[in-house]
C-alpha cells in the first residue's frame, strides 16, 4: 500500500482542482480512487466534503459590481446595502423558477451509490452473493437510477457506477481478479490481428442487454440512445400486464381442449380389432372350419364373420383365403415355439437322469419320448411341400 501513496496524493491534488472548478462529480471518483489506493484522513474529509456538498448545494455568491472611484463612501455603502437587500429575493426567486424534476429520495439513493468503496457495497450484496443475486441486485438499481428516470444530482455517476460493478462481478475473471487486487481488470485486447481496439460495454449498452427492448434502447452508428421515455415503457408494460390474464385464460382453455380430445377421440383411432379366428373353440369363436390346405386342421371363427364372407361370393371367397393363411402361419409359429418347449424339457430330463445315475432302461425311455408339435410341424411342413 505505501507503494501507492504518491498516486494517492496525486489524486487528492487532481479532486481539489474539480472541487475548485465546480465539477463535484470528477472530484468524487479521484477522492475515492485516492482512498483506495491509500487510505487517508485527507481523502476521507475531501469525499465527506464533497458528498455534503452534492447532497446539499448552496449557491455561491453573486461577485460585487465594482464601484465608481469619484463614488462617495456614503453612496458605495448605499448601493451595498440596497444589493443586499436585492439578493435574497433574487436567488429565492431563480430558486423557485428552476424546475425540480427530482425527489429527495432519488437524491439520498444516488448519494447511498456514491458513497460506496467496493463493487459489492454498490450493488449491496455479499462477497458470496450468487451470480443470480447479483443481477438481481443491479436490475433494482438500473431502475431506479436510470437517466430517463432519475435526474437527481450525482444520479448520472451512480448508475455508471453500478453498471461498472455489474459488469466486475457478473465476469467470473475479472470479478476473481477483483478480489485478489482490489482493482478491475485491464480492457482485452483484440482476440486476432487486425482488429479494432477493444470497447468495453458502456452502461446505456449493458441496461438495453439486460431489459432488451422494454425500455426502447435504439443502437445507432453513434452509440445507443432512447428512444422511448421510461414513463412510455413502463406504460405499454403495465398494458402488457392487464392483458396477461386473458391471455393466460385462452391458452388454459386451449389446453383444455386438448386435454378432452386426447383422452375421448384420439381412442377411437387405436382401438384394437378383435381377432376373427382362434385356434381353439371358445365364445365367441364357436363355428368350427377346415383348412383348406390341410382338413386336419380346425380352427374357429365368429357367426359374425360367417355372415359377412359368403364363401359363394368373391369377396366371401378372398377373405377366407386370406384367413386361411393366416391362421396356417399363426398354427406353424405356435407349433415351433412348442416343439422348442418339448426338445429343451426333453434334454433337461435326461441330463438330470444321467446326473442321477439312473439305469438305461430308464435312460432310453427318455430317448424315446415322443414330441407331439414337432411331429405335427413336420407333418404340416410335408404336407405342404407335397
Amino acid at each position: 500500500m505505501e507503494s501507492n501513496r504518491g498516486e494517492a496524493d496525486k489524486c487528492v491534488a487532481r479532486a481539489r482542482q474539480y472541487l475548485k472548478s465546480g465539477e463535484l462529480e470528477r472530484a468524487l471518483k479521484f477522492a475515492k480512487k485516492s482512498e483506495h489506493l491509500f487510505p487517508s484522513t485527507t481523502a476521507k474529509g475531501l469525499i465527506n466534503l464533497i458528498e455534503k456538498k452534492m447532497t446539499d448545494p448552496t449557491p455561491s455568491p453573486e461577485p460585487q459590481p465594482a464601484s465608481a472611484s469619484t463614488a462617495s463612501p456614503a453612496a458605495s455603502s448605499n448601493m451595498r446595502n440596497r444589493q443586499a437587500s436585492k439578493k435574497p429575493a433574487t436567488t429565492a426567486a431563480a430558486t423557485a423558477a428552476a424546475p425540480k424534476n427530482w425527489t429527495p429520495a432519488q437524491r439520498d439513493a444516488a448519494a447511498k451509490i456514491l458513497r460506496a468503496k467496493t463493487h459489492y457495497e454498490v450493488l449491496s450484496v455479499q462477497r458470496t452473493a450468487e451470480a443470480t443475486v447479483i443481477k438481481r441486485a443491479y436490475r433494482k438499481l438500473a431502475l431506479q437510477l436510470h437517466p430517463d428516470k432519475n435526474q437527481a444530482p450525482g444520479a448520472d455517476e451512480a448508475f455508471k457506477a453500478v453498471s461498472k460493478a455489474y459488469d466486475v462481478l457478473s465476469d467470473p475473471q475479472k470479478r476473481r481478479h477483483y478480489e485478489l487486487t482490489g482493482e478491475d481488470a485491464p480492457a482485452a485486447s483484440p482476440s486476432r490481428p487486425g482488429q479494432g481496439p477493444f470497447r468495453p460495454m458502456t452502461p446505456e449498452e449493458l441496461f438495453a442487454q439486460m431489459f432488451g427492448s422494454e425500455f426502447g434502447m435504439h443502437f445507432g452508428p453513434g452509440g445507443p440512445y432512447p428512444r422511448r421515455r421510461y414513463q412510455r415503457a413502463r406504460a405499454r408494460h403495465a398494458t402488457d400486464e392487464d392483458q396477461a390474464p386473458a391471455a393466460d385464460g385462452r391458452a388454459q382453455m386451449l389446453l383444455m381442449m386438448l386435454v378432452v380430445f386426447i383422452t375421448m377421440v384420439l381412442p377411437t383411432f387405436f382401438t384394437p380389432q378383435e381377432p376373427v379366428f382362434s385356434l381353439r373353440q371358445s365364445s365367441p369363436y364357436i363355428v368350427p372350419r377346415e383348412l383348406g390346405v390341410d382338413p386336419d386342421v380346425k380352427y374357429f371363427v365368429t357367426q359374425q364373420f360367417v355372415q359377412e364372407n359368403d364363401p359363394d361370393t368373391p369377396h366371401g371367397r378372398r377373405r377366407i383365403r386370406q384367413l386361411e393363411v393366416t391362421v396356417l402361419q399363426t398354427l406353424l409359429r405356435t407349433l415351433d415355439n412348442e416343439c422348442a418347449v418339448q426338445k429343451r424339457d426333453k434334454m433337461e430330463s435326461l441330463r438330470r437322469a444321467q446326473w442321477q445315475g439312473k439305469s438305461s432302461d430308464d435312460i432310453d425311455v427318455i430317448k424315446d419320448r415322443k414330441l407331439p408339435s414337432c411331429e405335427r410341424l413336420q407333418s404340416l411342413h410335408s404336407h405342404r411341400r407335397g
